[in-house]
């Protein structure tokens, strides 16, 4: 096969006025796994739902394996399904759910035995064959449901919010338990979310959308270090945006005068907090404020003159509220945003 294993082609959904997806591209690699990031009403869960067939586009088209799947059902697309709310049969047990699909689909009876048993041990549940679901934990049933989503060897497996309604520690966990999953098994996965963390720790690409468009995509570390616009960075919750101006190559702040590449003109820069530091003989002047506990580190917001703020990250205890501070900044860590 040549191409992308999924190709989304100026997919648009409307809903009367509003285009929830506006006219989006995406291409998926066989063996990659993509996480759709964005905030709520971003479009990613009708985008998510229209590859899978659940929701009509009103434009573009979606390609599976170099095959239009215009007027494919859902259920004859090839695709596995994994939603937040596992769609479970309660009164089923293990095995029954996650041979559901099997059975529909005519595999005999041994065959599925061998598949479910298979299956469970992939996900560290063997010997949960006649576990009834009520008796299983939150992050149980979300294996079960994995399970079931990839007993038909899906090409693949689109996840929509799955771990959303999980504890931390155990979204963590199960996190890192899909991605191995995975990167052994060779899957191709689409996976829908609204954490940064879920979606930087499971994805090798993300497509960040807002709007009902896709602002950026690419490797997590490049999304979240380069964002190309100031729009991109706002949706990623980066802080330290401030509108500057560009003149002869150099930017005037309270960070002093520090060069700053490309065309003159007005431009946003960002300033990542590990860009920042507290320097007795720093240029910036600033008023210890709010600070939050992060385990090996406090973020700490500084108040400047003229109501500007700067976040930067210190070493616990922070500063006591109100201590004059004086920062410095590093030139080579600022981002330039011109969008």
């Amino acid at each position: 096969m040549t191409g992308p294993l999924l190709a989304v082609e100026q997919a648009t959904v409307r809903f009367g006025a509003v285009a929830a997806v506006d006219h989006v591209d995406l291409a998926v690699p066989e063996g990659e796994v993509m996480a759709v990031l964005g905030p709520s009403g971003s479009g990613k869960s009708t985008l998510l739902r229209a590859v899978a067939g659940l929701q009509p586009l009103d434009e573009g088209r979606v390609v599976l394996a170099g095959r239009s799947l215009d007027g494919v059902p859902p259920h004859r697309r090839g695709l596995g399904l994994m939603f937040q709310d596992h769609a479970l049969f309660p009164h089923r047990d293990v095995a029954a759910n996650i041979a559901f699909g099997l059975r529909m689909a005519g595999w005999s009876a041994d065959r599925i035995r061998a598949r479910v048993a298979e299956l469970l041990d992939l996900v560290d549940l063997a010997g949960y064959e006649h576990r009834r679901i009520s008796t299983l934990s939150g992050g149980e049933q979300q294996r079960v449901a994995l399970a079931r989503s990839l007993a038909p060897s899906p090409r693949l497996l689109l996840l929509d919010e799955p771990l959303g309604a999980l504890d931390r520690p155990l979204r963590e966990r199960l996190v890192g338990d899909l991605r191995r999953i995975a990167i052994d098994l060779g899957l191709t996965v689409v996976a829908v979310t609204h954490d940064h963390d879920e979606a930087f720790a499971l994805a090798d690409r993300v497509a960040l959308m807002d709007r009902g468009a896709v602002l950026q995509v690419g490797p997590p570390a490049a999304v979240w270090q380069q964002p190309t616009s100031r729009r991109v960075a706002e949706v990623l919750g980066l802080p330290n945006l401030l509108t500057a101006t560009v003149r002869g190559g150099r930017a005037a702040g309270p960070w002093g005068s520090v060069p700053v590449a490309g065309p003159d003109g007005a431009v946003t820069l960002h300033l990542p907090r590990q860009a920042l530091g507290v320097d007795d003989a720093g240029p910036i002047e600033g008023v210890a404020g709010a600070a939050t506990f992060r385990g090996d580190s406090t973020e700490l917001r500084v108040e400047l003159a003229g109501g500007a703020a700067l976040d930067l990250l210190v070493a616990p205890p922070a500063p006591s509220p109100g201590t004059v501070l004086r920062l410095a900044v590093d030139p080579a860590a600022i981002v330039r945003l011109d969008r």
